[in-house]
């Protein structure tokens, strides 16, 4: 059963922002590599450019989509390129992270990612849509020990 999922529209406008850049880097590194004088440093800089839109888009292919129930205990997290199961009771904290940096935000940004904090790792899902005040409701019901600060009216 789904608990939450990302609006399509935020969905397009990430991979959109991604896309674009991508394709201006990508213009940007032909015309350095082509151009009759270019310079080492160009190069060098552009291939770094490129090492960091790789890295965002694999952090965003990783980013959770959906959000299922597998059972009663455990959720199922699935993004663009996989899938993570995760007991409920291994839940660590749940919390507001910035678009950028992992710092914690309220309204500054125009988006913002929410970090589930695991025994196995962090999971990371864009904070927007209807349904997840209900799904984190729910897991606190579950796991009381879970530290939610998303919503301050779901956990005084």
């Amino acid at each position: 059963m789904v608990a939450y999922k990302v609006p399509k529209s935020s969905v397009i406008l990430i991979y959109g922002l991604l896309g674009f850049w991508t394709l201006v880097c990508l213009v940007l590194f032909i015309g350095v590599i082509t151009a009759p004088d270019r310079q080492a440093i160009g190069v060098w800089a552009l291939s770094i450019w490129l090492g960091l839109l790789a890295w965002s888009w694999y952090r965003r292919l990783r980013m959770a989509l959906e959000i299922r129930w597998s059972n009663e205990e455990s959720l199922e997290f699935r993004s663009a390129i996989g899938s993570t199961k995760v007991n409920i009771m291994g839940l660590i904290s749940i919390e507001e992270a910035g678009a950028l940096l992992d710092v914690p935000i309220r309204s500054f940004v125009f988006y913002s990612f929410i970090k589930f904090r695991h025994s196995g790792g962090t999971i990371r899902l864009l904070s927007r849509g209807d349904g997840l005040k209900e799904l984190l409701s729910r897991v606190e019901c579950i796991n009381p020990a879970v530290e939610i600060s998303v919503f301050k009216d779901i956990n005084p």
